[in-house]
């Protein structure tokens, strides 16, 4: 038998065509006997393997290969873990270094140190690029997905993204205007600062205001940072980039660059700075008693000097303050006429068309300039004005004790700084009889201040400069006006202006009052007003109650009599006695909004009902006598679109808080 693929079978097979046997033989071999067409047997011959007597079953590896992954990953993670806490060790490394940097920055850009800046600038961006590198990197990115953590790491990427662009955008053309004014500090001695630096950083913010806004839109994606190391970082970041971003939207997208001719970076620009004096309170703040020209030219900048307002000669030899107005008399508004103009006020002893000095009346500071300006060309008082800056007595204190703690006068006598406001709006006016002392006083202390702030801002720390002006303006003690509409408009996105447009108006009460006492008595006068609570009601708006308490603070009749006229206002004969005080109360319902029920309580005039600049108003005179206090007590009513904004409070400052 062959194990061949053929073989013939012997004659008589009892096999037909097609079909086949299979046989087993003794020594495990397979034989397959097939018979084809031709009756020809074929043999199939196959030998069994001796292993598959004993073959076992195999044992699966699925176990081992998915221990071996998890290992693997698990290693994987750890390495991934350590590299991420590696880098972001360095990270925290690198944010120090950034800190000290920027310091460096600063303290060379106030300087005009140019080579300092260079030093410090190309160190911080070398770090803030390192920076950018370690947290596009993939363990950062991975890690950013990760919860809990993941929202952390997110806002660590994109601050680090921010303060990269930052650098890209403003390090290189503030640096490069350095280098060209070398030596030029940003803030002179004499208020002039550097105008290319200041400009080449307003152009690059103009140039960039859509990356701007793109990452403001990033940073406030993430909310709740929790890591303390960047969490503070964090917020400050995003207000800044916040502020920017809503400058650079003013004006159509033009903040920057109506900022830039603002500060004369393009062209000349005059301004006139407007002292108020809050003993004779006016809504704005108080009587504008003196004025001082400013102009400004590619940073340069002209103080002129103090001039007391009652005593500035119009080009036709009449008195510039007091005399009253011609051509913006006519151009007052119903409002005005009624509300500021009225007969209880007149009777009283106020009156907006009084003069110049009394423009104030109204504390839409926004208005209040522009007839002021108008009046000073067509009285011919000098060059038309840009603008108006106005500072109170309150707003040069705090902006004195920034730089010095007294002020020194040219007779040799010295001025506590803390002592300023008193002495201004009290002192002065209490121990000299005769206006021409009083307005000597007025002008010498007035003149010592800004030639010691114009020495010594430079050097002062920028951002508690920033935040006191920010502060005032809040208060109202720091207000001002441009004659540009484009500029005006960025002044009232720095809360500068006091317009009453609608904007400015939204879920805000102002509560004002005018000096109707003819006199300097307001040092003891007190404002305390509350918002004590609000209830929504069912067309969806919201009702706020509101308690505003006025207090003459003389403790007699006998105390207000130690003083003179200029102080007691005795020429007014609507006064009582010497301790009178006589003021006009005026409160401004939210844009949309009205008053309710108006309640007095103690010796008072119920208030009149009507309007200005399309909003609710009541107002009327009230007369206080030593010790006497008058509680307006009022609800206000806030739309319903404007629900749930909470009710801020816009009033005039008075002199002291009793």
């Amino acid at each position: 038998m062959s194990s061949g693929k053929h073989s013939h079978a012997a004659s008589g097979s009892h096999l037909s065509t097609n079909d086949y046997t299979r046989t087993v033989n003794e020594d495990g071999t397979h034989v397959r006997i097939v018979v084809d067409e031709n009756g020809v047997e074929h043999r199939y011959v196959r030998k069994r393997s001796s292993s598959h007597k004993h073959k076992k079953k195999k044992k699966s590896k699925a176990p081992l290969i998915i221990g071996s992954v998890v290992g693997i990953l698990l290693v994987a993670c750890i390495a991934f873990t350590a590299v991420f806490a590696v880098s972001a060790l360095g990270a925290k490394d690198k944010i120090s270094s950034l800190t000290s940097e920027a310091k460096q920055m600063t303290t060379a850009l106030q300087a005009g140190d140019a080579a300092s800046f260079a030093t410090a600038s190309s160190a911080l961006q070398i770090d803030v690029n390192d920076l950018y590198q370690t947290t596009t990197s993939l363990p950062w990115k991975v890690f950013s997905k990760l919860p809990v953590v993941g929202n952390d790491i997110t806002a660590a990427r994109r601050l680090v993204n921010t303060a990269h662009d930052a650098c890209r955008i403003l390090v290189d053309p503030v640096n490069q205007a350095m280098q060209a004014t070398n030596g030029q500090p940003l803030i002179g001695k004499d208020l002039s600062f550097n105008g290319p630096v200041v400009a080449a950083a307003l152009n690059a913010l103009q140039d960039n205001a859509g990356l701007i806004s793109k990452h403001y839109k990033l940073l406030c994606e993430v909310d709740n940072v929790s890591m303390a190391q960047i969490s503070g970082i964090y917020d400050t970041a995003k207000k800044a980039v916040g502020a920017l971003d809503r400058l650079g939207q003013v004006n159509n997208g033009q903040g920057y660059s109506s900022l830039a001719s603002i500060l004369g970076c393009q062209e000349s620009r005059n301004y006139l700075i407007v002292a108020q004096a809050n003993s004779e309170c006016r809504a704005t703040s108080g009587f504008m008693g003196n004025f001082i020209p400013l102009s400004i030219s590619s940073g340069q900048v002209s103080i002129g000097d103090s001039t007391a307002l009652t005593k500035a000669t119009a080009a036709d030899g009449s008195h510039f303050a007091s005399d009253p107005l011609n051509d913006p008399l006519t151009e007052l508004s119903g409002d005005e006429w009624g509300l500021f103009c009225d007969k209880a006020t007149i009777n009283y002893g106020g009156g907006m068309n009084w003069g110049v000095g009394d423009l104030n009346f109204t504390p839409d500071f926004s208005r209040v300039g522009q007839l002021f300006a108008t009046a000073w060309t067509n009285k011919g008082m000098g060059e038309p004005l840009d603008g108006i800056i106005s500072l109170d007595v309150l707003m040069l204190q705090k902006l004195m004790t920034l730089v010095t703690d007294a002020v020194a006068l040219e007779d040799g006598t010295t001025i506590p700084c803390a002592n300023l406001a008193e002495d201004l709006l009290f002192t002065t006016y209490a121990e000299n009889d005769l206006n021409e002392d009083q307005d000597a006083h007025f002008d010498a202390v007035f003149e010592a201040c800004l030639s010691t702030l114009c020495s010594s801002l430079g050097s002062t720390d920028l951002m508690k400069l920033g935040t006191t002006l920010m502060d005032g303006a809040t208060s109202s003690n720091f207000m001002a006006w441009m004659n540009n509409t484009e500029e005006q408009e960025v002044l009232r996105y720095f809360g500068l202006s006091r317009s009453f447009t609608k904007g400015e108006r939204t879920a805000k009460l102002g509560v004002y009052f005018d000096n109707f006492t003819w006199g300097k008595i307001d040092w003891f006068l007190s404002n305390t007003t509350q918002i004590t609570g609000s209830t929504k009601q069912a067309d969806g708006s919201e009702t706020y109650t509101v308690t505003t308490t006025l207090t003459n603070h003389f403790e007699s009749v006998e105390q207000a009599e130690q003083y003179n006229s200029t102080v007691l206002g005795s020429r007014n004969p609507n006064k009582e006695n010497a301790s009178s005080i006589i003021v006009g109360v005026y409160l401004i319902a939210p844009y949309g909004g009205s008053f309710g029920d108006i309640q007095m309580e103690g010796k008072a005039f119920d208030l009149q009902r009507g309007a200005f600049a399309s909003c609710h108003a009541a107002y009327g005179p009230e007369l206080l006598n030593a010790g006497e206090s008058v509680t307006i007590t009022y609800t206000v009513n806030v739309p319903a679109a404007d629900a749930g904004k909470g009710l801020t409070l816009d009033q005039t400052p008075l002199c002291q808080n009793w």
